[in-house]
């Protein structure tokens, strides 16, 4: 079925060329549709919806993905930025685009411009334009952003804006110490103090065998950013200027990045030799509101009134499910479910609308229910969703409108009449099917009754597979005696049952269906943040990831040339096991696991990932003053012995030994130091009274021989003392 904003191609054999056109409107009770080129001065046109079908069955035409599919999905921070320029192009042509199908009328379109150009003092030009650029790009108020590649600084320095009262404003990101104490923003890096940056760089870090950058950044501090040195243990130990006078190193690092000639600092740093081998570049009622089908979708959870038990051990009772329906307003029909654990939330709200859109056959064929296509037709967005207060208010579910396309409009609170449609499938369900099943609660329970909650018989999977049963029966077999049909619905006979309301809207109403990829719903739908590629992997949340993607084009060791760079990435804020890179901006996803090294944090939400990373950021930052102050000190008693050692050198070696004679006495001075060090490092465990120093050899003469033969003889301790003296005596 052609639906609106599906892409299709058209192949020109005569000219060897394709073209690429956008549906824009759909009129299936006129036979007719409307289409725009995706070029710049394409404007709509009206074709035949027959010739349209025909020519893609006959394979003069194709259905392709969206190539501006990337704008339903802009990067947060670029959408920040510029959304203010996408609104203010929204309020010149929201009137005329929602005018359909008049707007697609030359005639209609010139009169409507015309008018819009004298009330909202505009020129016809520049409607022109973001006309066709909505139209183009898939008819979301996101297609109205300007192009990525137009946008941006990239190289170019920030001037410094001057305040009224002569001093400059601080660029950048609140510090967190500005934020508590306002008076103290930061410094600006000035033209002086790049060229202090340049010079530490020059002298600190790019020479052989020097340290890292953050050392460079250091002895900076050292050198040119404290007030004077102070005595301590005899040494002179710079004393820093406080945090807040100084640039941090984020600063450093970034005005060393962007001045980066990475092959000059790799050479410097590590030499060409060393280049060469390892980094030389290898290259009313409810259903008044809704014109027909998808016009307006109802969803809205519930705890569902029965205990389930665990699928790993059938003893385990887990609790009430949550259930999820996503319903159609038009024709009541039940187009999206979902079973869980996770609370009212926007966790599980986009799980229900990714299941309002996902292939019907496939899902129930994962709970083993075989269906037909006819018999559960839904695979589409809404124009509108009609929800609960919660958990679509949020940052999360403000995106719907921009990515997807959805107005999302909640009810006020303790109103849940507003939405009654989605609230009598609830009661409807339960009466159906759960009152039926074991473990359901009940109203009261009478002292001495048995506890409902040990009745609990059915798992998670079985719950849903009842409530998909429930479903197809509801959807294909429901009587609603309370349906008002309209004069079209009564002149066709069609009955009140809410597939067959369905097919008939299909056929004769325009409706607000809308066609979607999966991954681009999935884009829409999950909360998207930047990862960062190191050497140690895929950095998301403080958490390292691991894509064999990255591995093949060998990204680490890339990043391990201080090359890193950031990737747009999509994650399910339920679980931090593995997030998605969307490569390019486009709808292709490449998953990324998370690495071994990091399988503490499996399982845990990222809500718990960030506030543990925050807690020891805290701490590190707590601990900042005190580690730079004893840094300092160090290096001066360092300088200190390494400047002592110097002068005792220059005060022992005489003047006129040559490099030759010293050098030539290194294996025998190494071996004479080595024999000290030995009698001093010897451990010696006896005691005092007993360590006298090396014993005294006494050579015997011939006499002496006899007699110390004769020791063998029996000697009383007598004649053995006076004879031990005797031979000392004689030395």
């Amino acid at each position: 079925m052609l639906a609106e904003c599906a892409v299709i191609e058209w192949v020109v054999e005569e000219e060897k060329r394709t073209y690429m056109e956008r549906i824009l409107y759909v009129d299936r009770p006129a036979g007719q549709l409307v289409v725009i080129a995706l070029c710049d001065d394409a404007l709509p046109i009206w074709k035949c919806l027959e010739d349209v079908a025909d020519a893609i069955a006959a394979g003069r035409a194709f259905r392709r993905a969206d190539p501006y599919a990337w704008h339903a999905d802009p990067l947060p921070e670029f959408l920040e930025k510029h959304a203010e320029r996408r609104d203010r192009g929204w309020e010149l042509i929201k009137d005329l685009v929602g005018n359909e199908p008049g707007i697609f009328n030359p005639e209609i379109r010139g009169k409507l411009i015309r008018e819009a150009v004298e009330s909202l003092e505009t020129d016809r030009t520049e409607l022109y334009r973001l006309l066709r650029r909505y139209w183009i790009r898939g008819k979301i108020k996101n297609a109205l952003l300007p192009s990525y590649d137009r946008c941006g600084a990239p190289g170019k320095t920030r001037t410094l804006v001057l305040r009224a009262d002569g001093s400059f404003a601080k660029r950048g990101r609140p510090s967190k110490i500005s934020r508590l104490y306002p008076d103290r923003p930061g410094v600006n890096v000035d033209n002086g103090i790049a060229a202090i940056f340049d010079c530490a760089i020059k002298l600190y870090y790019h020479k052989q065998n020097s340290r890292s950058l953050k050392d460079a950044y250091d002895q900076m501090l050292d050198k040119h950013f404290s007030v004077g040195m102070v005595q301590k243990d005899g040494i002179q130990v710079p004393v820093h200027l406080p945090p807040w006078e100084q640039p941090t190193y984020p600063q450093f690092r970034y005005w060393y990045e962007k001045k980066l000639d990475l092959q000059e600092a790799i050479i410097k740093r590590r030499g060409q030799k060393r280049f060469n081998l390892e980094n030389r570049p290898i290259l009313g009622s409810s259903t008044q509101m809704a014109f027909g089908p998808g016009s307006i979708f109802q969803i809205d959870a519930t705890i569902a009134d029965i205990y389930l038990v665990s699928t790993l051990n059938r003893s385990w009772i887990i609790g009430r499910p949550v259930v999820y329906f996503v319903m159609d307003v038009f024709s009541r029909m039940c187009v999206g479910l979902y079973v869980g654990l996770e609370g009212p939330s926007w966790a599980g709200a986009m799980m229900a609308i990714a299941n309002a859109t996902c292939d019907k056959v496939a899902y129930c064929a994962e709970y083993g229910i075989p269906i037909a296509e006819e018999e559960w037709p839904c695979h589409y967005l809404p124009a509108k969703i009609l929800a609960d207060r919660g958990e679509l208010i949020g940052r999360n579910a403000d995106n719907l409108p921009d990515n997807l396309d959805i107005t999302v409009e909640n009810c006020p609170p303790y109103r849940g009449d507003l939405k009654g449609i989605v609230e009598q499938q609830f009661h409807r369900t339960k009466e159906k099917s759960v009152v039926w099943l074991p473990g359901v609660v009940l109203k009261a329970k009478e002292r001495g009754t048995k506890d409902y909650r040990l009745d609990a018989q059915l798992d998670l999977y079985q719950f849903t597979q009842v409530m998909i049963y429930t479903i197809l029966e509801y959807n294909r077999f429901h009587w609603m005696d309370t349906y008002e049909k309209e004069l079209d619905l009564i002149r066709d006979d069609v009955r009140p049952i809410p597939l067959e309301l369905w097919e008939w809207g299909i056929q004769n109403r325009v409706g607000k269906l809308k066609e979607r990829s999966p991954e681009v719903i999935k884009v829409g739908l999950m909360p998207q943040g930047e990862a960062t590629v190191t050497e140690r992997g895929i950095r998301f949340e403080g958490v390292f990831y691991d894509t064999e993607r990255a591995l093949r084009e060998q990204w680490y060791v890339n990043a391990r040339s201080n090359k890193t760079w950031t990737i747009p990435v999509s994650y399910d804020p339920r679980q931090t096991d593995v997030i998605y890179w969307r490569c390019g901006g486009t709808t292709v996803f490449e998953p990324c696991n998370i690495i071994k090294r990091d399988s503490r944090f499996t399982g845990c939400r990222v809500e718990e990932v960030q506030q543990f990373f925050a807690l020891e950021k805290l701490k590190a930052t707590e601990n900042l003053s005190n580690e730079r102050q004893a840094g300092a000190e160090l290096r001066a008693k360092r300088e200190q012995i390494v400047k002592d050692a110097q002068e005792m050198t220059r005060k022992d070696v005489p003047a006129g030994l040559s490099k030759k004679e010293r050098l030539d006495k290194v294996k025998k001075n190494r071996a004479d130091e080595k024999q000290r060090n030995r009698k001093a490092e010897a451990y010696d465990l006896r005691p005092l009274r007993e360590k006298k120093g090396p014993a005294t050899v006494h050579v015997l003469d011939s006499e002496q021989m006899t007699e110390a033969a004769n020791d063998n003889l029996p000697m009383t301790a007598a004649e053995k003392r006076k004879r031990n003296l005797e031979f000392l005596e004689r030395d």
